[in-house]
């Protein structure tokens, strides 16, 4: 929602105001030099200055609803400067062998044995062939079991995440699901959180273009984002061989990669190309950091379809739909009374609920 202290700015401004400081920035960084103190991108301001481009992208297509045919123009604009991120400039935060460095899955065992990953998934990763499946998971032990192997696609069972806690923790401990590879919690240097990538830039751009804002090959951007993030993963040295199930990732499997449902739909509507360059989207997050975007991404686009039974639901002001916002931090109440009050009135009707419509959604 933004920091309302010291005054009460509609979202509407909070956007005009990000982008403005992201093209602050890009100019800056356009002029600068290298500098110390960064182990993000090791203080290359190339680096930088492609990643604030990339990020008035994302900010861009974030307030999709709302855009203008200014910004569309701006979009389309820093699109044909081509002063964008390349497949080595990926915005990741890397983790080392210090102990105050470690990843957050290091060691976790008893964490990974309760840890599942959804049917949503591992259902699209089995029907596309996708081999990321066997460096996310492990078999599921009930399949193992039924006679199948750990390289059979099949073997692999995701958890439908619109069960109850207790059956799902029922059916875990039967075997029924697949866990989270083992491979997480062996490496203290495990997988980096991906941050922004190469690949995301790709799906955005192919996105704009299915949706007219910039002209060029939205397939083409489709099929370097999904080449690129499995290049990511054939080489990622915190995914050794025998972790991956007899299914390494290779040249030659990405250079046939693009085959049934993992085939571009050409001759598909323009929504069969839209969930899937959203979806290849949403995968990049998985068991990331900052995972919680692609949430934002479903609300303004419906797509990955996220199951919803109102039986289950732990939405406490309406279990039937969706939440669409965060609400403001509780401190605002005592801290900022009179500006808290403002926005909630003019925005919401006077109510801080989780299902009111924010303005980038309407």
């Amino acid at each position: 929602e933004g920091n309302l202290t010291p005054k009460y700015d509609k979202q509407q401004d909070v956007f005009t105001q990000i982008l403005a400081d992201l093209k602050s920035a890009e100019e800056n960084f356009a002029a600068g030099k290298t500098f110390g103190g960064d182990i993000m991108f090791n203080g290359d301001p190339v680096k930088w200055r492609r990643l604030c481009n990339a990020m008035q992208l994302k900010v861009l297509q974030t307030i999709s609803k709302k855009i203008t045919a200014e910004q569309k123009a701006r979009f389309a604009a820093i699109v044909s400067a081509g002063n964008l991120l390349t497949e080595a400039d990926n915005f990741q935060l890397v983790y080392t062998d210090n102990t105050n460095a470690s990843h957050p899955f290091y060691n976790g065992e008893n964490r990974r044995v309760v840890t599942a990953p959804s049917d949503l998934v591992v259902d699209y990763l089995k029907a596309t062939q996708d081999r990321r499946l066997f460096y996310f998971a492990e078999p599921a032990a009930e399949k193992i079991s039924g006679g199948m192997t750990e390289s059979d696609y099949d073997a692999y069972a995701g958890a439908p995440t619109e069960l109850s806690a207790d059956q799902l923790a029922l059916n875990r401990a039967a075997g029924k699901y697949s866990l989270m590879n083992k491979r997480y919690v062996a490496l203290r240097a495990g997988d980096p959180m991906l941050q922004f990538t190469y690949s995301e830039q790709c799906f955005i751009i192919a996105e704009a273009i299915e949706e007219g804002w910039v002209s060029g090959s939205a397939q083409t951007y489709y099929e370097n984002g999904v080449k690129a993030i499995l290049k990511y993963y054939m080489n990622l040295s915190s995914a050794p061989a025998a972790n991956l199930h007899g299914m390494a990732i290779t040249q030659s499997y990405i250079d046939n990669y693009f085959t049934g449902e993992a085939a571009y739909k050409t001759g598909g509507t323009k929504d069969d190309r839209l969930k899937q360059i959203i979806t290849q989207r949403w995968l990049l997050d998985f068991f990331q950091g900052n995972a919680l975007f692609s949430y934002k991404t479903f609300l303004r686009t419906g797509y990955p379809a996220f199951p919803l039974d109102p039986s289950t639901s732990l939405n406490p002001e309406d279990p039937s739909v969706a939440p669409k916002r965060w609400k403001y931090p509780t401190s605002e109440l005592t801290t900022n009374p009179e500006n808290y009050n403002k926005a909630i009135q003019d925005q919401y009707g006077g109510f801080d609920g989780i299902n009111k419509t924010p303005w980038w959604l309407q």
